[in-house]
């Protein structure tokens, strides 16, 4: 049995994979922190289950620097795009290494 939100479904949980991890919570993560970002869920053009299932599997997405209404912090694109990347072991390892990176790149902005 597959769980979860089809639009946020890791690449694993969209080829029914049985073994999904951490990996798959943070790739979840990944996209709601980019919908945030660019004020849209992940593959808006994607209306059906299955187009959503391909993209999660095939389509690489924009940055999140290329879509946002505001410019973003530098570094921010590639802790983003590492948490969505298709290949769960291109991905943070846990959503503390996640954190982590997120952390770093607000080390960086003004205050």
């Amino acid at each position: 049995m597959t769980l979860g939100t089809p639009r946020y479904f890791s690449p694993e949980q969209a080829r029914a994979e049985r073994d999904v991890d951490a990996r798959t919570d943070v790739y979840a993560a990944g996209w709601v922190l980019h919908a945030l970002l660019v004020g849209h869920d992940p593959y808006p053009h994607c209306k059906t289950l299955l187009a959503l299932t391909q993209a999660h599997t095939t389509e690489i997405p924009s940055l999140p620097s290329q879509m946002a209404p505001h410019p973003l912090p530098a570094g921010l694109d590639a802790v983003v795009m590492r948490a969505v990347a298709k290949r769960r072991e291109d991905r943070f390892v846990s959503a503390a290494a996640f954190r982590a990176a997120l952390l770093g790149v607000s080390d960086g902005l003004a205050r």
